[in-house]
């Protein structure tokens, strides 16, 4: 039976009718997400802007150079190389690693001041007697060169528009001019200790920068309401024990804590990185060596640490800085 053309000239419509309503209401929709996502020209839900940036410190905490050790990779099973040359370029990239995180964390973060740390051993001087056969310079020369880029990298930081810098500087155990380590006199017997006047001297009429000089194993700074200790991390024993490095370090911590008022511990002197919200355990810039190799330490890049003080919620955004050339 034939079907009327009227009926189906109204069916067909209805079908048309029924997609234009459809089509109508993905329009709408799609009108209404448009709105809400950066699409050209549309206003997007979410914009980054500086007013409403949260203020943050950033903090980059340097330590365990041994600038003038020698590191041959025939003796390390080809993990590691380190020679002067090779400090030199670990050194570039760190200050450069360092000003490009800063300008990048700048995008969420209101970064206005910044913390550097000179942590300790950034030489590695002659306290064994095969460090006088193994290193490729003496102490003193192991001085000037450290200086030498040490300057140079903090001159790279200033370049950062409207950064102030404090350093806090602390002597290491590799430091020391005695063939033990001296407790009350440590700081008036270590070469870091010239070290750090030497480069402080260099900056004296740079007002973007404020130095904290060692004087003894510890050193306390306010940073965005938050009190941090700065201690080399030579005072705490490791025994090899279960656990590893961690478990001294955080009963130290606690002690620290409580000593110094202080939230927030940096140590090195273990040349292994562990970053945390209470401690931070740097790496290295000579990174795997005949010692560690010798007592059986798993390998770690060579590595410096990086991360932010949240003026409202404390340690975050942990960076390490690797400078270590790839494999």
């Amino acid at each position: 039976m034939k079907q009327n053309p009227d009926k189906q000239l109204i069916a067909e419509l209805r079908q048309q009718l029924a997609a234009l309503e459809t089509r109508a209401g993905l329009e709408d929709q799609i009108r209404h997400l448009s709105t809400r996502i950066d699409l050209p020209g549309k206003k997007p839900l979410l914009r980054h802007s500086p007013r409403h940036t949260r203020p943050a410190v950033a903090v980059l905490h340097c330590s365990d150079w041994h600038v003038g050790e020698t590191v041959d990779p025939a003796k390390v099973n080809g993990l590691n190389e380190y020679s002067p040359a090779i400090a030199e370029k670990r050194m570039e990239r760190l200050f450069a690693g360092a000003r490009f995180l800063v300008e990048q964390k700048r995008r969420t973060f209101d970064i206005r001041r910044m913390l550097v740390t000179l942590n300790g051993d950034m030489i590695s001087g002659y306290i064994h007697p095969e460090l006088v056969e193994a290193n490729s310079m003496s102490p003193v020369k192991e001085v000037l060169f450290a200086a030498k880029h040490i300057i140079r990298g903090l001159r790279n930081l200033l370049e950062i528009d409207g950064l102030q810098i404090h350093v806090v500087c602390q002597f290491g155990n590799h430091g020391r001019t005695t063939e033990k380590t001296r407790i009350a006199t440590a700081a008036d017997n270590s070469y870091e200790t010239l070290l750090y006047h030497f480069v402080a001297a260099h900056f004296k009429s740079e007002k973007r920068i404020t130095w904290q000089l060692p004087t003894g194993h510890h050193a306390v700074v306010e940073v965005a309401g938050m009190r941090v200790h700065v201690h080399h991390g030579d005072s705490v024993k490791y025994g090899g024990g279960v656990g590893g490095i961690l478990v001294p370090l955080t009963r130290a911590a606690l002690r620290w804590r409580a000593m110094f008022k202080a939230q927030l511990s940096l140590v090195g002197h273990f040349h292994q990185y562990h970053p945390g919200q209470v401690l931070v355990v740097n790496g290295s810039l000579v990174g795997h060596g005949t010692y560690s190799d010798f007592l059986g330490i798993e390998p770690e890049p060579a590595q410096q640490a990086f991360f932010l003080i949240d003026a409202q919620r404390g340690v975050t955004e942990h960076c390490p800085i690797w400078v270590q050339e790839a494999a």
